[in-house]
């Protein structure tokens, strides 16, 4: 009887395609563990005839929503070329793996370009002499080209009078008036 290899079956270049897989890991994943895993995945794509091109570990990150009972999670990013068969493999592979929160694959556009990801230097926050916070920046803060305004001679305008106050109304012919709206024949209802 013959035997069954199980090496990966050769694959042309031009089979394979460009994809982006991301995937977020747990967030209480060791970070040996995390490489560990990581190196068994890039295993399982080289075996299924999977090229890598690049790798971005993005750290622990706070999710949008929960998933899978968890607000935070370790996104890793994935560049690899390989024949659209294994994608199959790989998606229920990463759907069985208890450490794997959520993942996508998308096929690449012709001539992508990933940019990898950065912290941003968060600015220490302006605080006054007191020590507590401004609630606004000065303009020459917000706006390098801030000229002070050149001081202008106080417009004189005219002093209105005031408006003569209203007549004293009779409060009896007042009165009338309202009896005869409210009581009188002029209503239809």
């Amino acid at each position: 009887m013959a035997k069954k290899t199980t090496e990966a079956p050769e694959v042309k270049v031009s089979e394979r395609r460009s994809y982006e897989l991301m995937l977020i890991a747990h967030p209480e994943l060791l970070e040996s563990k995390l490489k560990k895993k990581l190196k068994e995945f890039e295993d399982f794509i080289t075996e299924n005839g999977g090229v890598l091109t690049m790798t971005d570990i993005w750290d622990k990150q706070k999710l949008a929503y929960r998933i899978k009972k968890h607000k935070e999670g370790i996104y890793v990013v994935f560049n690899m070329e390989i024949p659209g068969e294994a994608l199959k493999a790989i998606d229920e592979h990463l759907r069985i793996d208890v450490d794997i929160l959520r993942h996508i694959i998308i096929s690449l556009a012709e001539g992508y370009t990933y940019t990898r990801f950065k912290e941003e230097a968060v600015k220490p926050e302006a605080k006054d002499r007191d020590g507590n916070r401004r609630r606004h920046t000065p303009e020459r803060e917000r706006n390098a080209s801030y000229t002070p305004r050149k001081e202008q001679a106080p417009i004189i305008s005219e002093v209105k009078k005031p408006k003569e106050a209203p007549k004293a109304i009779d409060e009896e012919a007042l009165d009338k008036k309202l009896d005869e709206i409210i009581g009188g024949g002029d209503l239809n209802l």
